[in-house]
């Protein structure tokens, strides 16, 4: 297989959903001849809710309100000669995984109602990569209780290729 293949045939080397024990490569590291994608720790959920959770947005863009005035809010403040991770964000999430079965098929791209969001608050850098794995049960802890979100469905996801 060479480095141009597609992602499609990559998905054994580099799957689509990890566990949270299941720590992905370095972003861009070479494994089996291929650079290591974009994986992002967090939940794939609805739309209806992210509005149960975090409230009606209120001004500007759905994903940019929360990014700015909302998650931050709920997340911890970082003190001082600390290592921990940034405020979490959330997007649109286009990818079938983490749906379920029954929403393979559709496009929410024009219906809000039936769109999936992904509230994620690590990548496969380094520096988050060794907070997770060093302090995980804290950080599993700190943002399940800040999201009111379960432990049991943060997993990592597989977003992009670069």
């Amino acid at each position: 297989m060479s480095s141009n293949s597609s992602p499609k045939d990559l998905s054994d080397i580099f799957p689509r959903i990890r566990n949270i024990d299941d720590t992905p490569p370095v972003l861009n590291s070479i494994v089996q001849g291929h650079h290591a994608p974009f994986y992002e720790l967090g939940w794939v959920i609805p739309f209806g809710k992210v509005l149960e959770l975090l409230g009606e947005p209120v001004e500007g863009g759905v994903a940019e309100y929360y990014n700015l005035k909302v998650l931050p809010r709920r997340w911890p403040k970082r003190k001082p000669h600390t290592t921990f991770l940034e405020p979490p964000e959330i997007k649109y999430w286009k990818y079938p995984e983490g749906r379920g079965p029954e929403c393979h098929d559709k496009d929410y791209e024009e219906d809000y109602e039936e769109a999936y969001m992904f509230i994620y608050f690590a990548i496969n850098i380094p520096n988050e990569l060794d907070i997770v794995k060093d302090h995980r049960e804290e950080v599993v802890r700190t943002a399940c209780q800040a999201l009111d979100l379960p432990a049991e469905d943060l997993k990592w996801y597989r977003t992009i290729f670069i």
